[in-house]
C-alpha cells in the first residue's frame, strides 16, 4: 500500500497541540461523516492511530506530536494515489492553520 508521509511545523506545547488535533479529530468526524465511514481513532499519549473508510476505501496511519512537529504517516490505497499531492496539500493546510499559535 502507497505511504503518504508529512510533517507540519508548530510553536505550541506538546499538550496544546494534541488538545486541538482531539478538538479537530471530533469536528472532522460530524463535517465528513457522509464521505467518511468506520472512523476509528485511538490516542495513546501523544499519538494518534486511525483507521477510516472513504469511498469505500480503507486508510490507516498515525499522528505523533512531537515538540516543534507533528508528523502523520498514511497508508492510501492504490485509487488514492491519482489525488496524493491534493491529499498531502490538504493535510498540511488544515494542520498548519490548526496549529498556529
Amino acid at each position: 500500500m502507497p505511504r503518504l508521509s508529512l510533517s507540519v511545523p508548530h510553536a505550541l506545547d506538546v499538550a496544546e497541540a494534541v488538545l486541538r488535533l482531539r478538538t479537530f479529530a471530533e469536528s472532522f468526524r460530524a463535517a465528513y461523516q457522509s464521505h467518511v465511514t468506520e472512523l476509528v481513532e485511538t490516542w495513546n499519549g501523544d499519538s494518534m492511530a486511525c483507521q477510516f473508510r472513504v469511498l469505500g476505501q480503507r486508510v490507516e496511519g498515525t499522528l505523533m506530536v512531537l515538540p516543534g512537529e507533528v508528523r502523520v504517516v498514511m497508508d492510501l490505497p492504490l485509487v488514492a494515489m491519482m489525488f496524493r499531492g491534493m491529499i498531502e496539500a490538504r493535510a498540511r493546510e488544515e494542520l498548519a492553520r490548526l496549529l498556529v499559535s
